[in-house]
Order: structure tokens, then C-alpha cells, then sequence
């Protein structure tokens, strides 16, 4: 997300400082006159200003802001969640963890509950409303489309009992009350304002009328405006408003009553009703959003939910008390055949045993069987914690014993006893062309201290200069200058800082490659060094790393000059290959040089320079 405004620009005339992100707000309109225009038109103003916003779309068709208004170029980098267009699935059950998400990595984001069921969507919003009041700490503003579908005035038991909509009406307005404390502002989008929850609609600070013809819904505007001079007027003129023109009601906070004409949305208007023999606009081009990171902390939230759950840890608990049960009344069945009086016949030994066998229900059969196999997979639990421990608690003793043997040990010849890689794989095989960051970087030559003066950078800048000059002379792609200076290259923050640096003359781009200049070296106070070892350039990446992808770059090395397949190399790193985490490890690796797929075959990379 760009941070290039410092007002938000509704309309020639209306313009809202950018703490109108904590206000709330009102959309109120007919069908087809603008409403959702005018909100996006809010939400893009948002996006540039750098402030994250959230869409809830029960209708599903905010994802347009995706692409330009023409459907060829790109629109705003918002990540989709859920509906027809989503970059990621949405389950009904997530609402809580979508909170975290949103909260801890300050998502811009659609939330497209237009494929569940009214149940399934009210599960979703009360889990969702109830945590993020909860866990948000920055400003974030929510946007409510369709607004009276879920947060409604009568409860009429749409989810087949009226408890839970009454959970999620009481839900929002606290979120709406409570939320200015908490960062939290909200636009209320409606066709019908007299629908929507009067506890809710009282709560909003600024309404926008545009076109209305409802009775009912006139009647919410006018009562907002009782005792106002300009109430008459603005009452009467409602349902004779063009598209696009609306009053904006905000006595308190923007102390005006006035007019306007709202701009149209830069972005693809995915909700407009074709008209009759019109061929319908299919956007050919999307903005692209930055999943790697997003897919990661889903996959860490998850495991922290799902541990923590008091409701998947009841039901568990509830579906082993049951087998405990089960199980106990099988062995007491057993017992009470144990204890059978034997029954005297005239016939041969076996013909008896057979007997007892058929008394023996098949049911109890199959208990033990299940009893054998819980028990079994405990003790090969019990087992492998005992192994792991048994090996750290060695490894412990070895490093205290040898304090000065280091802790990261990268390279494939100090790594004794390595397991040799499958003899079905090739051995890596030089290029026929060398890569361009082959090419030496050149040794500028730091100038005067007095050049540099009066040039100030913020911190994400500062490690950007430092991490170029502590890896002179290794030259770097603007993604591995992103890993390493910890600044997201793929966000527009890396190309803001990138753009400093290059404006005060402290490096220089060739391409995707980034070099740093004399004045660079100066200001960052360091002196050019000899090129750095391979154990220091793992060791480096190593820090950078998650937990996972540190093990598959040490396999890796392990095996150079040969590969593994993406088989093995997720066995080796402990790391399932089916699941999305693995691709995004090893897509970091790739990105940053530090491995390379040819022919289903993983290698290490040409960053860690092993030859």
C-alpha cells in the first residue's frame, strides 16, 4: 500500500482529513444510485493516504477494485478472501482468526461472505466483530456493505433463531461504540436505513444521503435532521437527486450540511448491472497482492488458534470421553465372559472353543483392535519426544563443552557423517552463461565526511544502506536487499526508501540489482571488507529465515553439489510437501538466490557462492 495523500478527495468540494479513519459513517441510497461508488470512492482515497481498510461484501462484487476502471490496467493491491475471485478461502468458522490476522499484519483486504448461508455468515461476522475489538491497536476502518442483511433492526430468526442475530447486532454495536478507543471506524453501507439496527445507526457521527424514495428510510434522514434549518429542504430533494449527487450530514464532526457530487471510482466497477444487449467487461489485468508472507502467518495463526480454542478443545475433549467410555464398557463385556461358567457338552475340545469364540460380539472385536492402535500410537509418540529430546540434550552438552565451535554450520565439509544424496540424482552442472551478479561489484571509494551531511534516512532506510555495505562486495537483488534489511521489497515502503537512497547518490540500480556508492559506505560507517566466506553468507540468510526454510537451505548445502527432490528435501528439512508452507519456503529460497529448481530438482543457489 502507497502512502502518497494526506486528505481524502470525495468530490471537488468535500475532503476528509485522514483521521476520518477512526469516524463512522453512513451510506444511504436506492439501489443503483451511487451508494457503493461513493464508498469505494472512500476506500481508494484510504488506500493512497497508506490507511488499511476491510470490506465485508455480502454481495460479492468488491473485488473489482483489483483492476482500473477499464478492466486492462491494474487497480489497488487488496488481497481477496472467500467468494468466486478470492486469492484465498474463506471458512465460516475463521472469523476469529481473521481478526488476528487482520489486526497483527495490517491487512488491506476484502472479507467475501457471499457464498455462505445466512447462518454460516452471522457465525463468521459475531466471531470476527467480538475478537477484533478485542486484539486491534492501530487505526483500521471496516466498510459494512449491505449493512441491514446482517446487523438488522427486527431480528426474525433468519439462521433459524433469533439468539445468535442478537448476539451479532449487540456484537457491532460495541464494535461501533467502543471502537473509536481501539482505532476502529466503520461506514455502514444500506439500501434500506430503516432496516438497519437504530442502536447501530445512532452511533454514526456523519450520514451521506444520496437518491431515496422509501417512506421509512426518508424518515431516518429526517428524524437525524429535526430541529436542522436546512431540513425541509434536504428531506424533499431526496428522491429527486441525479446518480452520484448526495448531502453530507455531519453536524459534529465535519460541522457541514451541504451537497455534492461524488468523483467516480479509478477502479473496475464489478457490481454494475449490465443493460440489455450490452456485452459484459471481464477484467484482463489485476493487481498483484503479496501472498508469501500473508499464506505464512495464516499457517502460524492457525496453529495458535486451533491450540488455544476453548471450542475445539471442549469437542475434543467431549469425542475422547466418549472412546474412554466406549472402551471401558467393551472391557467390562469381556470380563462378564470371562467369568462364564463353562457348560458341559458330549462334544470334541474344539467344537467347545468354537462356541465361546461366537459369543464374543464383533463389536468388542473391534474395540480392542481401536485400543491397540490408540495405544500404539501413543507409545510411538511418547517414543519420538524421548529421541528429539535424548538428541537436543546432546547438542547441548557438545556446544557447551566446545564453546568456541559455531552454532550455524552451513557448509556440506564441516558437516561430518552427512547422509549422502540419491545416487538417481545429477550433480549440479555449471552454466553455460553466468548469471550477471557473477560480475564483481565495483570497490567505491568512501568519500569526506562533509559530503554526506544533512542527509537523514528513517530506520527501514538506514538497514538498507548498512546491509548493502556489510555484504559488499556481494551484490544484491532488491529481494535479497528486502530480506536481509527486513523491509518488504514487493511493498511500496522498500521503494520509497530505495528511491532515497538513490536521490541522495548512496546507491545505484543496475537492473534488480542494487549497488552501493562511496557516499553510501560513508554514510553508513563502514569500511569495505574482504568478500565474505560461505559460512558467513548461510549464517547471514540464516538469521533472516523462518525455522522451516533454515532446515531446507541446510539440507541443501548438505548435499551440494548434488539436489534433492522436492520429496527429500521435505524430509530432510521435516517439512510435508503437500502443504502450503513448503512452496512459500521454498519460494523465499528462490527469490532471494539462495536455491534453484531445474528439472524437479532443488539446488543451492548461486547467492551462497559454494563454487
Amino acid at each position: 500500500m502507497v502512502n502518497t495523500l494526506d486528505e481524502l478527495r470525495l468530490s471537488d468540494d468535500i475532503v476528509l482529513p485522514l483521521d476520518a479513519v477512526t469516524e463512522t459513517f453512513a451510506f444511504i441510497a436506492k439501489r443503483r444510485v451511487g451508494k457503493s461508488n461513493a464508498a469505494v470512492v472512500m476506500a481508494e482515497q484510504m488506500y493512497y493516504a497508506g490507511i488499511p481498510w476491510v470490506c465485508i461484501d455480502p454481495k460479492g462484487d468488491w473485488w473489482g477494485v483489483r483492476s482500473s476502471a477499464d478492466g486492462k490496467g491494474e487497480g489497488l493491491s487488496v488481497v481477496v478472501f472467500g467468494g468466486k475471485h478470492g486469492d484465498r478461502p474463506l471458512h465460516p468458522d475463521s472469523g476469529a482468526f481473521m481478526a488476528e490476522l487482520i489486526a497483527t499484519r495490517r491487512l488491506t483486504c476484502i472479507l467475501d461472505v457471499s457464498e455462505f448461508t445466512q447462518a454460516e455468515k452471522i457465525r463468521f461476522l459475531l466471531a470476527f466483530a467480538t475478537r477484533l475489538l478485542q486484539v486491534n491497536e492501530e487505526p483500521l476502518h471496516l466498510f459494512f456493505e449491505e449493512c441491514d442483511d446482517y446487523i438488522p433492526q427486527n431480528l426474525i430468526g433468519k439462521s433459524g433463531g433469533d439468539e445468535d442475530e442478537t448476539k451479532l447486532v449487540r456484537a457491532f454495536s460495541r464494535l461501533i461504540r467502543h471502537g473509536g478507543f481501539k482505532g476502529i471506524g466503520a461506514s455502514l453501507i444500506t439500501q434500506r436505513a430503516a432496516l438497519v439496527s437504530k442502536n447501530v445507526l445512532a452511533q454514526v457521527d456523519t450520514f451521506i444521503a444520496l437518491r431515496t424514495t422509501e417512506p421509512l428510510d426518508i424518515d431516518v434522514v429526517a428524524k437525524r435532521l429535526r430541529g436542522h434549518p436546512l431540513q425541509k429542504e434536504i428531506v424533499e430533494s431526496l428522491s429527486g437527486l441525479q446518480a452520484g449527487d448526495a448531502w453530507i450530514i455531519s453536524p459534529a464532526f465535519l460541522e457541514v450540511c451541504v451537497r455534492t457530487t461524488f468523483h467516480r471510482r479509478t477502479t473496475f466497477d464489478s457490481g454494475r448491472t449490465p443493460k440489455l444487449g450490452e456485452k459484459r467487461v471481464i477484467p484482463s489485468k489485476l493487481a498483484d497482492v503479496e501472498l508469501d508472507e500473508i499464506t505464512t502467518a495464516m499457517a502460524s495463526i492457525i496453529e495458535q488458534v486451533e491450540a488455544t480454542d476453548p471450542d475445539k478443545l471442549g469437542k475434543k475433549l467431549v469425542e475422547q470421553t466418549a472412546t474412554i467410555k466406549r472402551l471401558e464398557h467393551d472391557i467390562a463385556e469381556l470380563e462378564k465372559l470371562r467369568n462364564v461358567e463353562p457348560v458341559e457338552v458330549e462334544v470334541p475340545v474344539e467344537v467347545e472353543v468354537e462356541v465361546i469364540v461366537e459369543r464374543v460380539p464383533d463389536a468388542i472385536g473391534e474395540a480392542l483392535l481401536e485400543l491397540c492402535r490408540e495405544v500404539g500410537a501413543i507409545e510411538t509418540t511418547a517414543a519420538a519426544g524421548k529421541t528429539m529430546a535424548t538428541a537436543l540434550l546432546d547438542r547441548v552438552k557438545t556446544v557447551n563443552a566446545d564453546p568456541q565451535r559455531t552454532r550455524t554450520e552451513p557448509c556440506a565439509q564441516n558437516r561430518p557423517g552427512r547422509t549422502a544424496p540419491s545416487s538417481r540424482l545429477p550433480s549440479r552442472q555449471p552454466r553455460s552463461q553466468p548469471r550477471s551478479a557473477a560480475a564483481p561489484a565495483r570497490v567505491p571509494k568512501p568519500v569526506p565526511q562533509s559530503a554526506v551531511e544533512g542527509i537523514v534516512l528513517k530506520a527501514g532506510a538506514r538497514r538498507m544502506i548498512e546491509t548493502l555495505a556489510r555484504q559488499h562486495p556481494i551484490r544484491l537483488t532488491r529481494r535479497q536487499l528486502g530480506t536481509l534489511a527486513r523491509v518488504k521489497a514487493s511493498g511500496g515502503t522498500f521503494g520509497d526508501y530505495l528511491s532515497t537512497l538513490r536521490t541522495n547518490g548512496l546507491v545505484e540500480c543496475d537492473g534488480d540489482w542494487v549497488d552501493i556508492t562511496g557516499a553510501g559506505f560513508t554514510v553508513a560507517g563502514v569500511t569495505p571488507s574482504a568478500p565474505m566466506t560461505t559460512e558467513e553468507i548461510v549464517a547471514m540468510y540464516q538469521q533472516r529465515l523462518k525455522a522451516g526454510a533454515r532446515r531446507m537451505l541446510d539440507a541443501l548445502v548438505d548435499v551440494w553439489p548434488d539436489g534433492l527432490t522436492r520429496e527429500e528435501l521435505g524430509e530432510r528439512a521435516e517439512v510435508a510437501v503437500a502443504g502450503g508452507t513448503f512452496g512459500d519456503y521454498l519460494s523465499t529460497l528462490r527469490t532471494n538466490g539462495l536455491a534453484e529448481e531445474r528439472d524437479h530438482v532443488v539446488y543451492a543457489g548461486d547467492a551462497l557462492q559454494l563454487g
